[in-house]
């Protein structure tokens, strides 16, 4: 999982995780699109614990994950 400083997919990571971890979501935005396996989300998940944003395709779930509250902040958030 490429983590990156914004919900894009032009940044450059700021960290990679393999896969499966375990993470903690702060909350979600839309973002660039990514497509994986035949699928395709625009669902962003910020991780305050790497003060950086993952595709939702990544995270188990669906696209827009349940009881995630929608980040108040897009492109530059802060801790």
């Amino acid at each position: 999982m490429n983590i990156r400083p914004a919900p894009s997919t032009s940044d450059t990571p700021v960290a990679v995780l393999p896969g499966p971890a375990t993470i903690r979501i702060q909350c979600q935005a839309h973002g660039a699109s990514v497509t994986a396996e035949g699928h395709t989300n625009d669902a962003r998940s910020y991780l305050p614990d790497y003060h950086g944003w993952i595709s939702n395709l990544y995270v188990q779930g669906p696209a827009w994950l349940p009881g995630v509250p929608e980040c108040a902040f897009s492109l530059s958030p802060t801790p």
